[in-house]
């Protein structure tokens, strides 16, 4: 990889970090500070509500990839036209997917019902007033995916990071406020408060997108209708990669909600942490896309792509194994102060469940990186919705007998059989990425090895500090 892409990369992970961070203190402090606010039950629903809102935004989000890489190919070769008849495209296509978003959430209320038999007719009431208020904000979100499509394919991450940081510090701001001030505001009052200013998103990202990207001139009612099919295409194959990951995560808090509703509230802060851990990494990982389009357009465009490939999988172990070791060692204290003395202990337990089992799955970013940046999306389909029937299939049963612990081991047991199938049988089909043992040796291996010393310092530096206190 030439110099220029290296620190054209790095810029664009570091403005990608930074709106992960604000992500994660986001995500972080809304539900410590919601489940210090709200009642018991009430925060349940309101964990339930946006668990269910947050991956129907996951099924549909697949357009954002498919922007930013015909962009990213368009830019490379400097064709401004062919970057115009994209973007007037683009913009319809969010426009559609947006109203898809809000016709799903209609039926899921619809399926309330039959999906949670054992809600009396209040909590369901409750649950769907206030999945639709923050469910059609995260619709109406949607449509800021056509500037983020351009601003990665562009290589100008800093502008979506800009946006993303803006719509959330400002609600985290408004609760820090509420509590200076001592309000007291109902779930609803949340919600609404919630949606409202998180929906400002759309409005920040179009007014950056006028004003740096003015020189492309698109227009809602002349577009190119290949580009549309192509975009729509590339979206709705990319919605199994959504199905997959709601099989993995939002079936998994479903299950949990109808076998071991007690521990709803604490399943849903585990997965928050898991969350805001992968988001992290993922900030890190999403230049890889363009990137990737970039580099298979040069003439050296396969051994460009297999060291991308390489670098970035060993980068994700490594990291991923350090913060499952920081977890392990210093994590108790900091849970049990962030989810209080009510949720803490238990938010604890499963994470170190989860995080195992989050690890393991997510040693494969680079992989699906790899496959939405190069191929179809829906290569290694097979695999993926495996392991989601995988997780379901045994977080029911062990759901029975273990209530939420079971539904983390099950989780912990789809993602080990994942991460085998995908370096047996995804690796041969990306065949400019290596064969699975070279896969094993250099890039996972290597990331073991290269982070074993860390981990090792992290647990040695964990036992002194205990045994001194």
């Amino acid at each position: 990889m030439s110099k220029t892409k290296q620190q054209r990369w790095a810029s664009n992970a570091a403005a990608n970090i930074f709106s992960g961070v604000v992500l994660a203190i986001f995500n972080l402090l809304t539900p410590a500070m919601l489940s210090r606010k709200l009642t018991v039950p009430d925060f349940a629903i309101w964990s339930l509500a946006l668990q269910v809102v947050i991956y129907l935004q996951i099924f549909m989000g697949g357009l954002q990839t498919a922007i930013a890489q015909k962009v990213a190919f368009a830019n490379e070769k400097t064709d401004h036209l062919e970057m115009k008849r994209i973007a007037g495209a683009a913009f319809v296509a969010a426009g559609a997917i947006a109203s898809f978003a809000m016709f799903c959430l209609l039926l899921l209320s619809i399926a309330y019902p039959i999906l949670y038999p054992k809600f009396d007719e209040n909590t369901l009431h409750q649950l769907r007033i206030n999945t639709f208020v923050i469910g059609f904000s995260f619709s109406f979100q949607l449509l800021a995916l056509f500037p983020a499509g351009v601003f990665m394919g562009t290589h100008k991450n800093i502008y979506w990071a800009f946006s993303v940081v803006v719509s959330r510090a400002l609600f985290v701001f408004v609760l820090l406020v509420i509590s200076f001030f001592g309000w007291t505001l109902s779930l609803f009052e949340y919600a609404i408060c919630f949606a409202v200013i998180c929906a400002s998103l759309v409005p920040v990202s179009y007014g950056i997108f006028q004003a740096k990207f003015s020189w492309i001139q698109w227009k809602f009612f002349s577009f190119n209708r290949d580009y549309l099919k192509s975009l729509l295409a590339f979206s709705a194959a990319h919605s199994v990669w959504g199905v997959s990951m709601l099989l993995v995560g939002g079936a998994t808090v479903s299950i949990v909600a109808n076998f071991d509703y007690p521990n709803l509230a604490p399943y849903t802060m585990a997965i928050t942490l898991m969350t805001v851990m992968v988001g992290l990494l993922q900030a890190m990982m999403s230049p890889m896309v363009p990137a990737l389009a970039s580099a298979k357009a040069l003439p050296d465009g396969d051994a460009e792509v297999k060291a991308i490939f390489y670098k970035s999988t060993k980068r994700c172990v490594i990291l991923l194994l350090v913060c499952v070791a920081l977890y392990f060692s210093v994590g108790e204290n900091i849970v049990t102060l962030w989810a209080g003395k009510t949720y803490g202990p238990t938010v604890f337990s499963i994470g170190g469940i989860l995080a195992i089992s989050y690890a393991i799955r997510n040693f494969c970013i680079p992989m699906s990186m790899c496959v939405l940046g190069l191929y179809n999306p829906q290569l290694g389909m097979d695999l993926t919705l495996l392991e989601g029937g995988c997780n379901i299939f045994l977080g029911y049963f062990l759901a029975l007998n273990f209530g939420v612990l079971g539904v983390a081991y099950a989780s912990l047991i789809s993602s080990t059989l994942s991460f085998f199938m995908s370096a047996g049988f995804l690796i041969p089909r990306l065949r400019i990425v290596g064969k699975p043992w070279e896969f094993i040796k250099i890039p996972f291996l290597g990331g073991i090895l290269s982070a074993f010393p860390i981990v090792s310092v992290i647990f040695v530096l964990t036992f002194l500090i205990q045994k001194t206190m």
